[in-house]
């Protein structure tokens, strides 16, 4: 970041511009976009970088396990963590999370970045699991299917109900009935015609 003029100390002894700044990253970008500070301005704009821990996460998951560790820290009884939000940068998000100006930095971001590594094979380890067990219900739903299907199939030549007959839900092959009931009319022609015979004589 380059100043414009020299810089002055504010009433509260912070750092400040007398007018404008240019960002160093950014294509050198003026700040702000036209005219001067006013008193303060500089400090109220930047001081959210200044107080942050930024994280830069590629995935939903990876998401979910930053905010895990920061919770599971302020548990522990580091106070003041707070994530204030995210920007997308193309394929990935950086994250802000707050921290008290007298925390030391650099641990609480290796800290973090182990339990975020933690959080993550967990919380992946879950997906997984949740994952097979919808495939392992799909395939129980396929095999039912199929079941149901075959007993279906082999229910083609059943008949509920035989008019006259005391046959009620029974699997008949109509090969057989069709032999039986051949046979069954050639002995009632020949016993027909064995009465006439008798009624003759």
């Amino acid at each position: 970041m380059r100043r414009r003029r020299a810089a002055t100390r504010s009433h509260a002894g912070a750092w400040e511009p007398d007018e404008y700044v240019f960002l160093a990253a950014g294509k050198g970008l003026r700040q702000p976009d036209s005219g001067i500070f006013a008193r303060g301005e500089f400090g109220e704009l930047f001081q959210e970088v200044a107080e942050t821990v930024d994280f830069i996460v590629h995935s939903r998951l990876e998401l979910a396990a930053l905010l895990a560790a920061v919770r599971k820290l302020r548990e522990e009884g580091a106070e003041g963590l707070e994530v204030q939000g995210w920007v997308q940068k193309g394929d990935a998000a950086v994250v802000h999370v707050a921290a008290p100006p007298e925390i030391d930095r650099e641990r609480i971001h290796a800290e973090l970045m182990k339990e975020k590594e933690m959080e993550f094979k967990l919380l992946e380890a879950k997906y997984e699991a949740t994952l097979l067990g919808k495939e392992e219900r799909i395939d129980d739903l396929k095999e039912n299917v199929v079941r149901l299907e075959t007993l279906l199939n082999g229910r083609g030549n059943t008949y509920q109900t035989f008019t006259g007959s005391t046959l009620t839900g029974a699997t008949l092959n109509q090969g057989d009935i069709e032999g039986t009931v051949s046979t069954a009319a050639k002995d009632i022609g020949a016993e027909a015609d064995a009465g006439r015979g008798n009624a003759n004589q």
